[in-house]
């Protein structure tokens, strides 16, 4: 049986009415489910995170970050940073792949070459299309390269490190704490350079991925000093690396009864606290094994007796082979360092983010005390000096073509009279006594053309010659492991003959960059060279401009890990030290000289492949203070000279190990009366990690070696100069053992 099934409609329903009202309706329900399932592309990210939160430390290398996600098509990008200073015409780059629904971070290292510039970042796809941008890139702060910068991966923000505040009319060279997050602690070492000292949470360490690790360990063997707050000891179980940095290996923890040990240890009287700190940006230290008073001043508040009584929870463990435990608790140590390099690592064995630590009402003096800083820094009549000249200018003075000789003052100023007498008195006379005055329209270009063309005559005289390119390499070696890791310094002055580009490349230098001339607050800071400068993961290539007529001072900056040219052993006592020396190279050490415990002594040559033995007694040698005077006094007029366009022929240095030598310890240049000084260094801003005071203060040997006609990494220049010259000097950091 078949079940029919009949629908009535009424006669007056006709659905031949609004057809095409019905299809529009239907359209629409179609195209919102395609709406639906189809995954709406979002706009593409791009963000820019600059210097160390917002902050950056003028003469010195800081961080850019670029942080890109692409969630729509896969292109091929470009990011470009470019300064609107003006004046300026720098330019950094670095390719980016973008495949589809991915996050791209990436490091750029710059130099910070005035503290009021201002960047502009663009990203653009391989046709060149603009695809995003950040425009007017600023800093929230520019602190002086004097000043100390202290960046804090803390695990909460109470944990963050403090400084007691400072005198107001110094803002700019007070110590400063920043905060960072483990995402945006750089993976290139010579970027993180502009920051002296970093706080790390154990709870934070374990988020750092490997490259940001290795950065991190080469820039404490490099200088920097690494303090650690330990959350729980099993956070060392899960950094193997912070494991074998700390000064402790912890076994377990135990809750004790503070009595007084932290506000005693702030209180307590040191000429020099904490010898193995290096602090650049400190203080002014003594080139003798003697330190200073720079300890008196401003003291903590009252004792917190309420603190002094409460108990904490600390990390306990035993000291490893040469840690030092710097304050302690009965018998556990709360506080321990040890050196690494010519850095160190410091560990504190609580955590700063649980009471009672982090609402101590001394915890400001206890941070400064950790970080070297003196007492006396941040008293009101504190003398902070303002250091104004870039120390790139000694080695330009010694670098620069000799080809270019200066124009001087005397003639200029005969010049200018003898044109003003020729278009004045001398044209009126003569054409008075031919009666044709109405010829001035004549006569007067004539002298400007004759005049021009003996200007240029004269500047060609005096600056016209052959592309020439002088290099002096200054390389740090510091023992790391089983090789050192060698920090270069490749300073190079090229003369064009004409306006032209030149390539240069430094793409198997392991983390490498190029950067111009720093002049210090000589004319505002302002940058004056002109670079592109292309980065090719760690290493990078550029394009250097030169005017015509004129020599530029380029820095190629490199850090690679390899052998050192030098070894030195020691016997002896203190006051009468056996040292031996070995070449490593294959050719002579010319000149070799040692630096230690306040004296320079002369080695001499060393042979190919040979040993010298030498003794650095406390009577014999040099006193190196007397030696940076009478080497290095001349050093601000000649740097003040070489920005000068007109002159005398005094603003060179000959190209030897001495103004080396003295540059290297240039802070003992620093003069001055009225109380103490911080952040002077003679009038000159030296970038971080290359003044040596403070390794010979707190008892390391530096041992100078000058190579003629050689170069420790392949050539960067990919051209041919007609004329060129190259020398290098290795300084070798070495620890001794002793404070």
């Amino acid at each position: 049986m078949a079940l029919t099934l009949k629908w009535d409609f009424p006669e007056s329903l006709d659905f031949t009415k609004g057809v095409g009202l019905r299809a529009v309706g239907l359209a629409g329900l179609f195209l919102a489910f395609l709406l639906s399932v189809v995954p709406a592309r979002a706009a593409l990210q791009f963000d820019v995170f600059a210097g160390f939160d917002e902050t950056i430390r003028e003469g010195n290398w800081f961080p850019v970050t670029f942080e890109v996600f692409n969630d729509g098509p896969s292109f091929n990008g470009v990011i470009e940073l470019s300064t609107a200073q003006a004046g300026s015409g720098q330019m950094r780059r670095v390719a980016v792949e973008l495949p589809t629904h991915t996050r791209k971070r990436i490091v750029l290292p710059v130099f910070a070459q005035t503290r009021f510039a201002t960047w502009d970042a663009k990203l653009l796809d391989e046709k060149g299309n603009l695809r995003a941008d950040k425009q007017n890139i600023r800093f929230s702060s520019t602190v002086a390269a004097s000043a100390f910068l202290l960046a804090s991966i803390p695990k909460s923000q109470a944990g963050r490190p403090e400084f007691p505040r400072t005198s107001a009319n110094a803002n700019d060279r007070a110590p400063k704490v920043v905060r960072l997050t483990s995402e945006l602690l750089p993976d290139n070492p010579i970027a993180m350079e502009g920051m002296q000292a970093l706080y790390l949470s154990s709870e934070r360490a374990v988020e750092l991925k490997g490259p940001q690790i290795t950065a991190l360990i080469t820039w404490v063997y490099q200088g920097g000093h690494l303090l650690v707050g330990v959350e729980q000891a099993a956070d060392l179980a899960g950094a193997p690396w912070l494991r074998r940095l700390s000064p402790i290996e912890l076994t377990g923890s135990a809750q004790l009864k503070l009595n007084g040990a932290f506000n005693q240890w702030i209180r307590s009287s040191s000429s020099d606290p904490e010898p193995r700190i290096r602090r650049s940006g400190g203080r002014r230290n003594a080139l003798g094994p003697e330190g200073d008073s720079a300890f008196s001043g401003p003291a903590p508040s009252a004792d917190d007796g309420a603190f002094d009584l409460a108990e904490m929870v600390f990390a306990t463990g035993k000291l490893a082979a040469g840690a030092e435990s710097l304050l302690a608790v009965g018998s556990v140590p709360a506080v321990a360092s040890m050196t690494r390099g010519r850095g160190s690592v410091t560990l504190l064995t609580f955590s700063p983010d649980r009471e009672p630590f982090r609402s101590w009402s001394n915890r400001a003096w206890f941070w400064s005390r950790l970080a070297g800083l003196p007492n006396a820094l941040f008293a009101p009549n504190a003398e902070h000096v303002f250091a104004s000249l870039g120390s790139d200018g000694i080695f330009g003075a010694m670098l620069d073509s000799r080809q270019v000789r200066k124009l001087p003052v005397e003639w200029l100023l005969l010049l200018l009279v003898v044109y003003l007498v020729v278009i004045g008195p001398l044209d009126q006379y003569w054409l008075k006594k031919i009666n044709k005055q109405m010829w001035t329209w004549v006569t007067f270009p004539a002298y400007v053309a004759f005049f021009s063309v003996l200007i240029y005559f004269i500047a060609a005289k005096l600056r016209a010659g052959d592309m020439e390119f002088n290099e002096l390499h200054v390389v740090d070696a510091v023992p790391h492991g089983e090789k050192s890791d060698l920090r270069g310094r490749s300073f190079a002055s090229l003369y064009s003959p004409v306006n032209a580009q030149y390539p240069v490349s430094a793409t198997n230098h392991g983390f490498a960059s190029v950067r111009g001339e720093f002049h210090g607050g000589w004319g505002g800071g302002a940058d004056s060279s002109r670079l592109t400068l292309d980065q090719k993961g760690n290493g990078s290539m550029a394009e250097l401009f030169v005017p015509v007529w004129t020599s530029q001072l380029f820095v190629h900056e490199w850090l690679l890990q390899g052998e050192s040219a030098v070894t030195i052993h020691f016997a002896g006592t203190v006051n009468s030290k056996v040292a031996t020396l070995r070449n490593h190279l294959n050719r002579d050490l010319a000149h070799v000289h040692v630096a230690y415990r306040g004296r320079l002594y002369t080695v001499g040559a060393v042979p190919a492949g040979q040993s010298v033995t030498t003794t650095l007694g406390a009577q014999s040698g040099q006193s190196l203070v007397d030696f940076v005077s009478q080497n290095g006094g001349v050093f601000p007029g000649v740097v003040q000279g070489r920005r000068q366009a007109f002159g005398r022929e005094s603003a060179r240095l000959d190209s030897n190990p001495q103004p080396v030598i003295a540059a290297s310890f240039g802070r003992s240049l620093e003069s001055g009366a009225g109380g103490q000084q911080f952040g002077g260094t003679g009038g000159f801003v030296f970038p971080e990690g290359f003044e040596l005071t403070d390794d010979v203060a707190r008892g390391d040997a530096v041992v100078f070696a000058w190579v003629p006609d050689y170069s420790p990494v392949e050539k960067i220049h990919r051209f041919e100069p007609k004329r060129s010259q190259r020398n290098t000097m290795f300084r070798m950091i070495i620890s001794t053992g002793e404070p």
